[in-house]
């Protein structure tokens, strides 16, 4: 398995949040449009952090993408986003709002 964990900041909400994207064994790879350098499903285990100032994604923007699907863990505090119950969420659609 591979991650790729973003340490997030709400601008508008001002707290942050985490998203931890799972690439599960025979999965692809993950791609991110911010930053075409971040590799996985290489060879070789590989550890290392970025951290990017003033790097803003808008609503509705892409952030990125699995090649064959895994999954993504959004963790927060509690009452800074509502998750709206759903049993399977399909590309483009709404997980949660901001409190």
């Amino acid at each position: 398995n591979e991650r790729v964990s973003l340490k997030c900041k709400s601008v508008e909400k001002n707290f942050i949040f985490w998203l931890v994207f799972v690439g599960a064994q025979n999965v692809g790879k993950m791609c991110f449009d911010f930053d075409k350098n971040v590799q996985t499903n290489m060879k070789t285990a590989h550890n290392f952090t970025r951290k990017y100032n003033d790097l803003i994604i808008k609503k509705g923007e892409e952030l990125g993408n699995f090649e064959l699907g895994s999954t993504i863990v959004v963790l927060s505090q509690k009452g800074h986003l509502n998750f709206e119950p759903k049993t399977r969420i399909k590309f483009g659609e709404k997980l949660a709002n901001f409190l």
